[in-house]
């Protein structure tokens, strides 16, 4: 049987695209012949060609190339650390953002065939602009006053309201911790905490769920500013720092003052006991409970305003002992599918998606593979949501 010629450029392209060695994929009977194969000492089959491109998550057209084809991430990947900025995407990272932009193509038609104007705030800011303003511009479209925090119980409380709030708005927010629905592939903080693809009629914030629950809130806040200022990016947010860049410096400003405003702060210290001020960990646990954000959002907060009560290697040292006792969120996930797919898609795409499989405005099969259910399932899980039970 004849064989197919392959470049070794696009066979070493294509592992280290998906991090793997040629020996690693050698060690898989149906791969042996691999290092043959690189060396054009032996040529593979097509069926071995096809189980090539199984592993490494390729089509299989890409091993038929002389060169490896370009491949970018649609997004600009905004990195804290510069010594990262030249780092390939993963190929988790990749297939996520094209998931989410073929979702967000498909809202966007939806709401266009239902008559949605555009969203006025989408690009509305300037990085320019002052940040407290930009932040109370956020607050007053998604209807959060001033002390919005105050009658939450928990911090996760109010990273649900903040994300009830955009969605409300007209704002599509995704949370998932796992590349679509394959749930052996997850998706690594460190690469990525969260990514905005901007639209006038759809724009859409995506949260990594691998990240602890309270490091999702400043997330959040950092991706409803990237909206206001209608600029997309992805960003990994290393010790809850921005790139340094003039867009990620602003919105990394206005997400602090969304959170935790310079005025409300300052009134926040006023309150405290003279007694509770033994310590910066006592001041930093005090602002934490205020305004229901994490110890670790406090800190940097009482670093940038009050700098000589904890100073940045201070704030360094309470993140790198504090970051240890945290685990990753728990994922949204459990017995009941369709409760995590309704979670992974948002309230909103949940409610356009059942709306489109029940009524015919939208196609099955392409409803099929934007939410990873096989038709008859996604029939039922659209019933559920209509009901009232999903």
């Amino acid at each position: 049987m004849s064989g197919v010629p392959v470049s070794p450029e696009v066979i070493d392209w294509a592992c280290e695209r998906a991090g793997k060695t040629v020996s690693q994929l050698a060690t898989r009977k149906a791969l042996k012949d691999l290092p043959e194969w690189r060396k054009g000492t032996r040529l593979p089959t097509r069926r071995q060609l096809e189980e090539l491109a199984a592993a490494l998550r390729l089509p299989l057209g890409c091993f038929y190339l002389r060169k490896p084809p370009r491949e970018e991430l649609r997004v600009p990947l905004m990195r804290t650390d510069p010594r990262t900025a030249s780092k390939r995407a993963s190929v988790d990272f990749l297939e996520t953002v094209e998931l989410m932009a073929l979702r967000q193509d498909w809202m966007e038609e939806y709401r266009d065939e239902g008559g949605w104007e555009r969203l006025p705030f989408v690009g509305s800011a300037s990085p320019d602009d002052d940040a407290a303003s930009v932040a109370d511009s956020i607050r007053r479209t998604l209807g959060l006053t001033p002390g919005w925090q105050a009658g939450l119980r928990r911090w996760v409380d109010a990273l649900r309201r903040l994300t009830d709030a955009a969605e409300d708005a007209g704002i599509l927010v995704m949370r998932s911790g796992v590349v679509g629905s394959n749930t052996r592939r997850t998706l690594d903080c460190d690469e990525f905490r969260g990514f905005v693809l901007i639209s006038e009629v759809a724009p859409l914030i995506f949260i990594n769920a691998r990240d602890y629950l309270a490091a999702q809130i400043f997330t959040v806040a950092h991706e409803l500013a990237h909206v206001w200022l209608g600029r997309e990016a992805a960003f990994d947010l290393r010790r809850l720092l921005p790139a340094d860049e003039p867009y990620e410096r602003a919105c990394d400003a206005i997400a602090a003052e969304l959170l935790v405003p310079k005025a409300e702060f300052h009134d926040a210290l006023e309150s405290i006991p003279a007694a509770e001020w033994a310590t910066p960990e006592q001041l930093i646990e005090h602002i934490a409970r205020r305004f229901k954000v994490s110890q670790i959002v406090a800190a940097r907060r009482l670093h940038e305003l009050q700098p000589h009560v904890l100073s940045r290697e201070q704030f360094f040292d309470f993140y790198r002992n504090r970051v240890r006792e945290l685990a990753p969120a728990t994922q949204p996930s459990g017995g009941n599918p369709y409760r995590t797919l309704r979670a992974r898609l948002g309230r909103s795409m949940t409610e356009a998606v059942a709306t489109a499989a029940l009524t015919g405005r939208g196609s099955l099969l392409e409803l099929s593979r934007l939410t990873g259910f096989k038709i008859p399932t996604l029939l039922t899980f659209a019933a559920k949501v209509r009901s009232g039970e999903g």
